[in-house]
């Protein structure tokens, strides 16, 4: 009866990071080949505060991508 919700990031650019909106809400959110928006301000600027308010719930968030966060050029 949880909620989930996979993002792959690799299609970034089909939406606008108002995508991340509300997540917080979701039980278990799944964000895929963050690499791929890497130096996107405004992309990063969603994520970071979706993770700020994912803190505020007991919902979980899943991040992955193709190296260590270090070398991934996020911002």
């Amino acid at each position: 009866g949880l909620t989930a919700a996979y993002i792959p990031l690799a299609h970034a650019h089909d939406f606008t990071p108002d995508l991340l909106e509300g997540l917080e809400n979701i039980a278990l959110v799944c964000l895929d080949d963050i690499q791929h928006i890497a130096g996107n301000t405004a992309w990063e600027t969603a994520v970071f505060h979706g993770y700020n308010r994912m803190q505020t719930t007991q919902n979980r968030l899943i991040i992955a991508g193709h190296a260590m966060p270090k070398e991934l050029g996020l911002h």
